[in-house]
């Protein structure tokens, strides 16, 4: 199948192509060069939270509303309450 590429430098999928592999405006490419010439493919999905070194890192796109800094301090506060909790009676 041969494309060309538009004055803007657009290059335009063919609608069957763009069926079959369930590709919408909302399908965010990936473009890798090589010598050979390009190759277009998904984006590959991450998890958002991975474990690095031991700690969960989260590696998505931060929400857009999140208070990061209540977050902080409200899992503090409940490491702080359950620090100073009385032991349990059953371990004695």
């Amino acid at each position: 199948m041969n494309l060309h590429i538009d004055k803007a430098g657009r290059l335009v999928l063919p609608k069957t192509v763009r069926s079959q592999l369930g590709i919408t405006p909302e399908t965010a490419l990936e473009l890798v060069q090589s010598a050979d010439g390009i190759l277009l493919g998904r984006v590959a999905e991450r998890p958002a939270m991975q474990q690095v070194d031991g700690l969960w890192v989260h590696q998505g796109t931060p929400a857009a509303n999140a208070d990061w800094a209540a977050v902080i301090d409200r899992r503090r506060d409940e490491r702080a309450d359950s620090a100073w909790a009385p032991p349990d009676a059953g371990l004695s």
